[in-house]
Parts: C-alpha cells; sequence; structure tokens
C-alpha cells in the first residue's frame, strides 16, 4: 500500500501539486502570501508533454488491477495529482488511471458470462467418471458429452461443457506418456527392490557391472520442434522425413563405476535376432572375462527373455555368474539407459540425417561409446538413490526417469 504521508513530506513532494495547487516545504498555514494572493486565480503546473506520457513506465505486467491498487489511484486523484504523475507514482500505466476514473469503484467486478451448466454435483460426478479407469481417461470431450448426455438428458451437455468444467478443475489432453506395463505384481517386486537398495551408498552402486542392449541409428532421436505461422504445418521447412526402414545397429554395451566394459555390435544378418543360445554364445563370455578381471562387481541384466532363458541360465551357472535379481519391466531404475539418451543425442546432434551404410553407421555410433566420459557416468550412478526413492514414492508403479 502506498505511503501518502510519506510521499508528500519527501523532498519532491513540492513536484505534486495538492487540490491544484503547489506547497513549498517553507509554507505555513497562515502566511501571509495568502492574504496578499487574495482571490487569484492557483497556477498548475505545466502539462507533460507527449513524450513524457509516453515514458510512463508500466506497471507489472497484471491484467487486471488489484483492488487496493484502484483505491490507491481514486485517492491520488482525489488530492488533485495528474493522470501521468499519478501512474509514475503507483507504477501503473496512465491508460490503467484512465480506466479507473472512468469505472468509478475500486473493487472489481467478476466477469460476466453464461454460468456453467455442470453444478458442483455434477462436476464431482464427471472427475470420478473419468478418473476411475484406463479407458475413461482415454475419452475424448466428444465421447463423455455423449456418455454423460444419456445421465443427465436435462442438462443438455456438449463437449464444451466437459471441456471446460474439466480444466477449471486443473484437467487437460495430453498425449500419453509410452511406459512397460507394470501390474500390482510388478510394482510389488519394484517396490521391494527399491527398499531393499534405497540406502545404498556410491561404493555399492560402483560395484556393479551395468549392462544392456538398444537399437542405435543415425537421424532425429528426440521429438523436433519447429517454429511455425498458422498454416505453415506443411511448409518443406517444417516437416520431419518420416523412414519406413530405418537403418540401425542392435548395441549391447556396459559399465561399472566411472569405467566403460566391454560392448558388441549385433551381426543381425549372420547371428540372427538376440536368443538364449546366441546370448549365451556372444555376450555371456564377455560378462564372464569382465567378471574376472573385477571380482567385487556384481552382475545387472534386465529381464528380456533371452536373458534368462533356460540356457542362459545355465550357462550363467556353470560360469558361476549371479545375476542381481532384477525387477521387471524397470528400464527406469537402470542407469545405463540414460546413457543410451546421451548417446543418441550426440548422434542427433552430429548426424541429423539417415545414414543408410550399415558400416559406415557402426563407426558413427561407436565414436558416440567413445564420447561418453566419466562425468556422464558418474552423473548417472549419483542419481540411483533418487530413482529407488521414486519408485517408494510411485508405490512401485511408473516414475518419471
Amino acid at each position: 500500500m502506498l505511503n501518502f504521508t510519506a510521499l508528500l513530506n519527501s523532498p519532491n513532494s513540492e513536484s505534486y501539486p495538492i487540490r491544484g495547487r503547489e506547497l513549498a516545504h517553507d509554507e505555513s498555514d497562515s502566511g501571509s502570501e495568502d492574504e496578499e494572493e487574495g482571490n487569484s486565480e492557483l497556477e498548475r503546473p505545466p502539462s507533460p508533454t507527449p513524450a513524457s506520457r509516453n515514458s510512463t513506465p508500466k506497471g507489472p505486467g497484471q491484467k487486471r488491477l488489484k483492488r487496493d491498487k484502484r483505491r490507491d489511484i481514486q485517492l491520488m486523484r482525489s488530492l488533485g495529482y495528474t493522470q501521468v504523475e499519478t501512474a509514475k507514482a503507483l507504477g501503473v500505466t496512465v491508460r490503467a488511471v484512465q480506466y479507473t476514473d472512468q469505472r468509478g469503484y475500486a473493487t472489481p467486478k467478476r466477469k460476466s458470462g453464461r454460468p456453467p451448466k455442470l453444478g458442483p454435483a455434477e462436476v464431482e460426478e464427471l472427475i470420478a467418471y473419468v478418473t476411475a479407469n484406463e479407458e475413461n481417461r482415454q475419452k475424448t470431450y466428444q465421447e463423455l458429452a455423449l456418455e454423460f448426455q444419456d445421465i443427465w438428458p436435462h442438462l443438455e451437455i456438449g463437449y464444451q461443457s466437459i471441456k471446460y468444467a474439466l480444466r477449471a478443475n486443473g484437467f487437460s489432453r495430453r498425449k500419453a506418456l509410452k511406459k512397460p506395463r507394470i501390474d500390482a505384481e510388478c510394482a510389488e517386486l519394484r517396490l521391494r527392490f527399491a527398499l531393499n537398495h534405497v540406502h545404498w551408498s556410491e561404493t555399492d552402486w560402483i560395484n556393479v557391472l551395468w549392462t544392456d542392449e538398444t537399437w542405435v541409428g543415425a537421424g532425429q532421436h528426440r521429438r523436433v520442434f519447429v517454429t511455425v505461422r498458422k498454416g505453415e504445418q506443411l511448409h518443406p521447412d517444417c516437416v520431419v522425413t518420416a523412414y519406413r526402414h530405418k537403418v540401425a545397429w542392435m548395441f549391447w554395451g556396459s559399465f561399472h563405476g566411472l569405467t566403460k566394459g566391454p560392448c558388441l555390435f549385433w551381426e543381425r544378418k549372420q547371428w540372427g535376432t538376440i536368443t538364449g543360445e546366441s546370448y549365451s554364445n556372444r555376450i555371456v563370455p564377455l560378462v564372464d572375462n569382465c567378471l574376472k578381471l573385477h571380482p567385487e562387481l556384481l552382475f545387472m541384466q534386465d529381464n528380456a527373455r533371452a536373458h534368462t532363458a533356460k540356457i542362459t541360465m545355465e550357462e550363467f551357472e556353470k560360469r558361476g555368474i549371479q545375476p542381481i535379481k532384477w525387477p521387471p519391466n524397470s528400464p527406469d531404475m537402470n542407469p545405463i539407459e540414460k546413457i543410451w539418451n546421451k548417446m543418441k543425442d550426440w548422434i542427433q546432434e552430429r548426424y541429423p540425417k539417415m545414414v543408410y551404410s550399415l558400416p559406415r553407421l557402426r563407426v558413427i555410433v561407436q565414436e558416440a561409446w567413445d564420447a561418453i566420459t566419466e562425468d556422464d557416468l558418474r552423473e548417472v550412478l549419483l542419481e540411483m538413490p533418487k530413482r529407488m526413492q521414486a519408485v517408494i514414492d510411485a508405490d512401485g508403479y511408473h516414475t518419471k526417469y
């Protein structure tokens, strides 16, 4: 709230006219000069030039002035301040002062408009229906309107009423995130694992050999955003080519602590798809050699079919390898997933166009793997307590990772 007493007593107070006249600091209430002037016309300060009006500082960018600010404007105007002087003193625009003068009241009126068709009881029922299950969450506003037209025939609602009611309560239509399916049993396993490992130290996480495989290709890895005007969505510069057959390598990699472990390009034309037999013949020996060099390491792999096949588990037992019992459908708990994203971001930045040569692409993927630094590995390992806590907070279900 503006302190008008301090304003009037400030050193610059002589520049603000009060009720049509200026008071000097040394002027007394009963001075003789007033008697000598008699009924002479009081002098007003010169009107501001157009340039000074345009230089009036704008307010904080509020769309509507608060009641107290409007009261301050009315008080200053009643004391004889001009619109420009009032705007400068209160930090608002001259137009805001003019608008307050025209309206004549301080309390902002409620916005006019047609009242919503859905009352509190109907809105509560609508929200309960939408949040009941996955199917209802995916229904459009039009589909919801058709559903509730049979429930509330007397309201004659349309999709706009449904849209307004949901938006007023914080709902909106967004693209659904793609995540692995997690049922109650899977959530329980994830939660149990997180609870058992949330207090692991940095050393504990360092002593794990993290492994995984991923498809890697050139071109766009993440969604691409472009700056367009209305009607330019189909401009050649504003579209991204969709390739029907994207050339890519299946890449298997590993790391422990701040060290990258063995990696492998899967020769699909020669070896076929990854099965329990081919995984045991091609990848398990690499894991075994790494664990023999670093016997303090624990071995982590996800629950892909080839990883948990009978032949694979027999090969592990034969070599004396005991994998960590990893919860199913839990890529968000595996730090190597972020390493894959870093590699693909590196490739997208340097090779945004499609590469059709597998030998050339292999060189690019190897460059991306070599570009992973110790800082990158340290970053993902330091996130592990947060990942475990996120699973706990989500009661075993999906997390942001």
